[in-house]
């Protein structure tokens, strides 16, 4: 029960000082099993809003931003061959172009499905990291190759 005590006093404070209070949470605050009654009537009325999946044309166009923003062109066959496997979130999408140009750039070649298979692969079977897990500013490797190899 400390939880929801905690949260209705964070919120009493954000209202006596006028500030707004940002929640998240999957499951829409009136679904919420509150046994605390102040809380859950403060929630209920709280203003909530979906957020939903983006669209198909954000996501292709981000593609293409995030393939440019590298000096990076890939072909449409390329562009489909990705959009229609991967998760459509940005972060995947930022990653897995991240690793095409990575891998484009380590074989001297231009982005191909060829290499865009193998990151596909990567990204549904990341490697574990190590036991003091990954290390900002330290580039991820590939399965542990120094240059990626399609041979």
């Amino acid at each position: 029960m400390a939880a929801p005590v905690a949260l209705f006093a964070t919120l009493e404070q954000a209202a006596a000082g006028r500030q707004p209070v940002l929640m998240t949470s999957r499951t829409p605050p009136a679904r919420l099993a509150i046994e605390l009654g102040d809380l859950a009537s403060r929630l209920r009325a709280s203003l909530t809003i979906q957020i939903e999946p983006a669209e198909p044309a954000l996501l292709d166009a981000m593609l293409v931003r995030l393939a440019a923003a590298r000096q990076m062109t890939i072909s449409s066959s390329v562009q489909q061959f990705l959009l229609g496997r991967l998760p459509r979130r940005p972060a995947v999408l930022r990653e897995a172009i991240a690793r095409l140009d990575r891998y484009a750039l380590a074989l001297g070649t231009a982005p191909s499905r060829r290499i865009a298979e193998r990151l596909l692969g990567e990204l549904a079977d990341p490697p574990e990291e190590d036991q003091l897990g990954p290390q900002p500013g330290r580039p991820r490797e590939f399965h542990g190759l120094e240059t990626p190899s399609l041979l």
